[in-house]
């Protein structure tokens, strides 16, 4: 999972992105970010829809991300190390 996206989200700042990865599992578009094909006019299209529509996509962004909160991942990565060091 892309860090550095799942820190944007929590602090209410939309995704603007390409369908790479496991990116479109957790962008919404038009409610947490957007997602683009690998156009540079679309992508500077996205952005700036994302500049002006911003603050209304941050609660959304917020809320997105909850479930990767480390109260819910810590126990899973923990179980993983422990696993590991059987």
């Amino acid at each position: 999972m892309p860090l550095a996206a799942l820190e944007s989200l929590a602090c209410g700042k939309p995704i603007v992105a390409t369908r790479t990865g496991r990116l479109p599992e957790i962008i919404e578009p038009g409610r947490n970010g957007l997602l683009v094909p690998p156009d540079p006019l679309e992508l500077a299209r996205a952005i700036d829809r994302a500049i002006t529509d911003g603050r209304q996509m941050g609660p959304t962004c917020r809320e997105s991300v909850v479930r990767f909160g480390w109260d819910r991942v810590g126990p899973s990565v923990l179980r993983q190390y422990e696993e590991a060091l059987a």
